[in-house]
């Protein structure tokens, strides 16, 4: 029996982003040319919330762009917002330990601010990253972030992000098996949603606690409760949602022995896979009838249904390699360019101290030069003073007496030897003068020179870093590609495993590869073609191929080997 509340998360995801067609990064920039700041963040804004979750790969460059634009703003929403929306792509890619790397930062920034229902939001996300993430040992923090999120959202008294909240406890509680504490949740979350009258989330509440009882065996009650959220998503015209919820009638009725009943909704949820053109959709659908019609010993059917199911798989199976190396590609690519930019800040700021320093410097020495041109043609005023002072003392000293005119005279002789006295001391300052005065010119030299350098430098590191941007890669739909990309990467991966463990085989490689990628038990299934349970034991089986003990890690192990 699949669980309700995980494929109506998967849903709302791709309902709600599913009109988000690609995007190339020149059109965005011919989106932003010539807007203003503020519109630029609002345009990025809107697409980072079609992108993030519909195509990762492009919604993390709009949240690198979205963060390079607003990097030295001081807007407190909008950096959080930035942060936000990276731990939100990188959740989406995979990237948990980033993503909640990049999520405790917008709490941080959110934490003391004004924006309360923003920092609710965060704490939601940093839940479902702790409750997505495969380390089952960290799953108990998602209850912390979603009781954080509960207690924050009754703050605000805002009625739609507590059932959420509600709900999400609910989830957690059925990822851990505790069914009667996840059904009291579910409960709660119903009992405000049909105060609101929201079809679509109170047909997802039904959806949810008709699980949850199905999993009880309370079989009737789940029926039920399935016939509630069909009856709104029939109101509403939900395809999405009514196609997940005929596939739970199919399974219950199946699992209760009506196998009429259960084919009739299996065939129901594919009419509608015609409509949605959804690949995962008609994978789910053909799964189903395959088991279906082997259970009923009807090989032909069987056999026809598992063409499908397969045709369908390998189709998904590629495009999520070939998503997942793009994704690679895309994180390398922004990486390199942060590098990049993290250097050339630095030279940059090197430089500017250089130049600053010169300025300054140069500042000084005119200031000095200026002043001893003051103290000069001060002293020149002085003496002119002087020496008019002295040409009337003289006038008047001819009608005195000799004995007056003598020491007239011998005073004449004093002032005299203290005008040479200062002479000397001018000559020196004149001397001190040229000297600082041709300092001046080698420095202004050296600072002219220091100017065109600095710019063709500038030019050239910035054709760089968009030669870097530029690179694309492309993939092929086939194991040897991955496996030649995958080379590329990891060298020498397959040829060390090889070489140290005779016993591995093809099939061992390629799942101990998944890992390296740090692909789920889900994903991992998916690409490998087999059950989640097989998979378990074939990882089992690589752990004791490899001796590791039940304590060591073997993604850890695996990511160790180069």
């Amino acid at each position: 029996m699949c669980k309700y509340t995980i494929a109506v998360i998967l849903v709302l995801s791709i309902s709600t982003y599913a009109g988000a067609s690609e995007i190339t990064m020149s059109e965005v920039d011919s989106l932003l040319a010539n807007k203003g700041f503020e519109t630029k963040a609002k345009l990025l804004d809107s697409l980072l919330y079609q992108y993030s979750i519909s195509n990762p790969a492009t919604g993390l460059m709009l949240a690198k762009q979205y963060t390079d634009l607003i990097n030295d703003s001081k807007d407190v929403y909008l950096q959080g917002n930035s942060k936000y929306y990276l731990g939100l792509t990188y959740e989406m890619i995979g990237e948990y330990d980033r993503s909640l790397g990049y999520l405790f930062e917008a709490k941080e920034i959110y934490k003391n601010s004004k924006f309360k229902k923003s920092l609710a939001k965060v704490y939601n996300e940093i839940g479902m990253v702790y409750l997505n993430q495969p380390n089952r040992e960290l799953l108990q923090n998602a209850i912390v972030y979603f009781k954080k999120f509960l207690e924050m959202s009754l703050v605000l008294d805002d009625k739609m992000e507590i059932a959420g909240a509600y709900s999400n406890i609910g989830q957690f509680y059925d990822f851990k098996g505790e069914l009667d504490s996840s059904l009291k949740y579910h409960n709660r979350a119903l009992e405000i949603r049909l105060k609101l009258d929201r079809k679509l989330v109170l047909g997802i509440s039904y959806g949810n606690i008709g699980s949850v009882n199905a999993q009880l065996g309370n079989y009737q009650t789940a029926l039920s409760y399935y016939e509630k959220t069909k009856a709104l998503f029939e109101e509403i015209d939900y395809k999405w949602g009514l196609f997940e919820n005929y596939l739970e009638f199919a399974y219950l009725y199946k699992e209760t022995g009506k196998d009429k009943l259960a084919r009739e909704y299996a065939l129901l949820g594919l009419h509608i896979c015609n409509e949605l053109k959804s690949k995962h959709a008609f994978q789910k659908t053909y799964s189903f009838l395959y088991d279906y019609y082997e259970g009923a010993n009807n090989v032909d059917s069987a056999y026809k249904y598992l063409k499908l199911f397969s045709a369908y798989n390998d189709s998904i199976s590629h495009e999520s390699s070939r998503n997942k190396l793009a994704q690679m590609q895309t994180m390398y690519d922004l990486e390199k360019k942060d590098q990049s930019i993290k250097l050339l800040e630095q030279k940059n700021k090197a430089k500017q101290t250089w130049v600053y320093t010169i300025i300054i410097a140069s500042l000084i020495i005119i200031f000095i030069i200026g002043y001893s041109l003051f103290l000069v043609l001060a002293k020149r005023k002085k003496e002119q003073l002087l020496f008019t002072t002295e040409k009337e003392l003289h006038t008047k000293e001819q009608d005195l007496t000799k004995e007056k005119l003598e020491r007239s005279k011998l005073l004449e002789n004093k002032l005299r030897k203290e005008n040479e006295y200062k002479s000397k001391q001018l000559t020196t300052h004149a001397l001190n003068m040229l000297q600082k005065n041709k300092l001046l010119q080698e420095m202004d030299g050296e600072l002219k020179a220091f100017v065109p350098k600095t710019d063709e430098y500038l030019r050239k590191s910035i054709n760089t870093i968009r030669r870097q941007i530029k690179t694309n890669m492309n993939s092929e739909n086939d194991w040897d590609l991955f496996k030649l990309y995958f080379e590329e990467v990891n060298e020498n991966f397959f040829k060390n495993l090889q070489e140290n463990y005779d016993s591995i085989t093809i099939n061992d490689l390629k799942l101990a590869a998944l890992i390296k990628l740090n692909l789920n038990i889900k994903e991992a299934a998916s690409v490998l073609n087999i059950a989640p349970d097989s998979l378990k034991k074939a990882r089992y089986r690589l752990r004791q191929k490899f001796g590791l003990k039940t304590t060591d890690s073997l993604s850890e192990f695996l990511n160790n080997i180069v």
